[in-house]
């Protein structure tokens, strides 16, 4: 829709009959140009802010259990799509081909972080950033003040699923494999906020760190 001579295609597959109060974009990763999408529908964004160890803790679990693309680890492809940001705040290429998996998705994470800031002093797109951990904390009181800004209804239906989801509990997907439950929306057994730290070596969270820390 974003690409003019090729909208009426995105009016044809798309179902129903959509509105301006109909368009969502849900990515899990900024990209660069998404902004010109978000612009283009007229969307906000909505920033979900995790710290780095827990976003690489993750992606090295997505990893492993084959959701997750190896390449977003691959320091040579990373460098090739990042260099243009890497560069100007002093990194080099043989510095980041140097680096360990957990490294490479670290500058993924700076990257994400470098372009979400942009989105900040876009004059179209309005945005708000919602840190992981008060979610995992207050569920409840934290999607309220995100419905609110969306000014959607906070359903009573909404906070029953928000108490429900955000209580350890088996996950039916499960019964399908363990990759499967990757994705999930139920709570696991070990705590979102501390599980990095014990799956990831010290090493690993060094890493990441010095990575991250002067330049965010």
């Amino acid at each position: 829709k974003a690409c003019k001579p090729i909208s009426p295609v995105f009016s044809y597959l798309a179902s129903g009959h959509l509105n301006q109060q109909h368009c969502i974009v849900i990515k899990n990763r900024p990209f660069p140009m998404l902004d010109r999408i978000l612009e283009t529908i007229h969307a906000d964004a909505l920033v979900l802010l995790r710290h780095p160890c827990g976003v690489v803790s993750s992606w090295l679990r997505g990893i492993r259990m084959g959701v997750m693309q190896e390449t977003s680890a691959d320091a040579e492809k990373v460098w090739s799509r990042y260099s243009d940001y890497l560069e100007p705040i002093g990194f080099s290429e043989t510095e980041v081909k140097g680096m360990s998996p957990a490294g490479v998705l670290a500058i993924n994470w700076l990257v994400d972080a470098a372009i979400l800031r942009q989105y900040e002093h876009s004059t179209v797109i309005k945005t708000r950033t919602i840190v992981y951990c008060d979610l995992v904390r207050d569920p409840v009181r934290e999607w309220s003040r995100i419905f609110d800004w969306l000014h959607l209804p906070f359903d009573v239906s909404v906070e029953a699923f928000l108490n429900q989801s955000s209580k350890p509990a088996f996950d039916v997907r499960r019964w399908m494999g363990r990759r499967y439950s990757y994705f999930s929306v139920q709570r696991g057994a070990k705590s979102p906020l501390e599980s990095w730290r014990k799956d990831m070596t010290q090493d690993e969270i060094h890493e990441v760190m010095s990575i991250v820390t002067p330049h965010f």
